[in-house]
């Protein structure tokens, strides 16, 4: 239990701390998170090719942690803004990874 309070404290203030890899941009949605917080439970806790499923989909972090770990994503964005901010995460992503 320890671990988990310490692992919860440190990401208390995740932009402006150790959580945030650096060059890492921040898009216009209230609530993105840093890639480093999906990447972590995402590696530790699924296999390559799962599918992970993210019903609030936001700006598209989570997609593309799964993409930068060799996962499958399935996404959903009611906000028609965000939605557009997620694809086109998830495009450079794909674009970058087969560079």
């Amino acid at each position: 239990m320890a671990e988990i309070r310490l692992i919860l404290g440190d990401c208390l203030d995740m932009w402006g701390g150790y959580m945030r890899e650096k060059g890492e941009i921040r898009f216009s949605h209230p609530t993105q998170k840093p890639l480093k917080v999906f990447k972590i439970p995402i590696q530790d806790w699924t296999d390559k090719n799962d599918i992970i499923f993210d019903p609030y989909m936001g700006s598209g972090t989570c997609a593309v942690a799964c993409q930068e770990l060799g996962r499958n994503f399935i996404g959903i964005e009611i906000e028609p803004k965000y939605y557009e901010i997620a694809k086109r995460r998830i495009d450079q992503t794909m674009e970058s990874l087969f560079v």
